[in-house]
């Protein structure tokens, strides 16, 4: 691959997703983009490069995208910000929401939709009151509209499934569709609202939020979109609601807006 098509497809990911491939990633563009180029018999990178400066009219751009995102996720991935969500987050979101008996959670960037079923499962199963007489409301958005359709269809792998995922939820929530495949159980799929976002385009539509999880997103971001992104988000926290952040992931030094919670890492509440 040239440099000219390099830093053209290294210029459009940044500027259609806000991530970051520096100069020695450009190995991850022959790899990642070669299962697009076979499925739409593209030649080349040089060809492809081609077709996406004369248009998208066959979801290039959209392959392309997927391609170059990184997709990874699975159950209850990291443990104890879920451990946290259990046993501090959620028992005082539901104390201070008593009588409004409304929360609003957001996932963001929540790929194949591990992160807000893990979030349904917790309360299906430790709130089961809470859960029934609250209005409680899973937002998950993702940019790729490829991992979206997985998400919303709620079919895993035997590997996916036994990845993170305690066995007490798996007998639970999931049924065996064949020796190789589980589905997790209509009412929590039913629970999670999926919708396709993009970071890059503003947050104020969504409303506003007692609970955010946008962890393992900002590492792929420069310091100026990172600072935005953040901002945002703490307009659109409630004032006494959490942020979970990825374990790299910290918005001190770039936005002055939050604070730990408790000296937990990773979670993060608004400065008074």
């Amino acid at each position: 691959m040239n440099i000219s098509d390099f830093k053209y497809l290294q210029n459009l990911i940044k500027n259609e997703t806000g991530v970051i491939l520096n100069d020695e990633k450009n190995y991850l563009f022959e790899t990642r983009l070669q299962p697009v180029m076979e499925k739409r018999q593209i030649p080349s990178l040089k060809d492809l490069v081609n077709r996406l400066k004369q248009g998208d009219s066959e979801g290039l751009l959209v392959d392309t995208i997927h391609a170059m995102t990184t997709h990874e996720s699975f159950f209850f991935r990291d443990g104890k910000p879920f451990i946290h969500l259990k046993e501090k987050a959620l028992p005082l979101l539901f104390k201070q929401r008593a009588k409004t008996k409304k929360i609003r959670i957001w996932c963001a960037a929540c790929s194949n939709g591990q992160e807000p079923y893990s979030i349904s499962m917790i309360l299906d199963h430790h709130f089961p009151k809470e859960y029934k007489d609250f209005d409680i409301q899973i937002l998950a958005t993702d940019i790729s509209e490829h991992v979206l359709v997985k998400a919303k269809n709620g079919i895993y792998s035997d590997f996916e499934v036994q990845r993170g995922l305690d066995p007490l939820y798996r007998e639970k929530y999931f049924h065996r569709i064949d020796t190789r495949t589980w589905r997790i159980s209509n009412d929590i799929i039913s629970s999670v609202d999926f919708q396709q976002h993009n970071l890059m385009n503003g947050l104020e539509d969504l409303g506003s939020f007692d609970i955010i999880l946008c962890r393992n997103v900002l590492i792929y971001f420069d310091v100026p979109l990172k600072k935005k992104v953040l901002d945002q988000l703490a307009k659109i926290l409630s004032k006494d609601g959490y942020l979970y952040l990825g374990g790299a992931e910290t918005p001190y030094g770039i936005c002055d807006a939050f604070k730990d919670s408790a000296g937990i890492k990773g979670v993060y509440r608004l400065t008074p």
